[in-house]
């Protein structure tokens, strides 16, 4: 489980976390999704094809990806954002787990770092829209 403090609207940090323009801006190098429970999700990360569902959806708090079993480091996983108002900043809980794969240490490690390199891309494009 991982979190982060951004300072921007929950609004805002859900679009980025839940449209493919926002996606493809800190994540994916391709996105599609169907903004919905029981919609279709597809990442392209480093040229590998991610495909899954959204198990949840419930609108600037919570949604799940549910990732097909594939032959990619970290397939079957869940990877779960919670987008909380604290203080005038919005608090990420973001959690990845699921995958057999972080069962091996090595890989978990290199998932994990991964995740935290997408996060601090995440807040870098926020704070550069917000400027820009």
């Amino acid at each position: 489980q991982r979190q982060m403090c951004i300072r921007d609207r929950p609004r805002t940090v859900w679009r980025a976390l839940t449209t493919a323009e926002g996606l493809e801006k800190w994540l994916a190098d391709e996105a599609r999704i169907q903004g919905r429970e029981g919609g279709q999700v597809s990442l392209v990360i480093d040229g590998v094809e991610h495909r899954g569902m959204v198990h949840r959806w419930r609108p600037i708090s919570h949604v799940e990806f549910h990732f097909n079993r594939g032959d990619y480091e970290g397939s079957g996983s869940r990877l779960a954002f919670r987008v909380v108002r604290d203080r005038g900043d919005t608090v990420v809980t973001v959690v990845q787990d699921g995958s057999a794969d972080l069962d091996d240490p090595e890989i978990r490690d290199r998932l994990s770092a991964r995740l935290q390199e997408a996060l601090e891309a995440l807040q870098a494009w926020l704070d550069g829209a917000d400027e820009g």
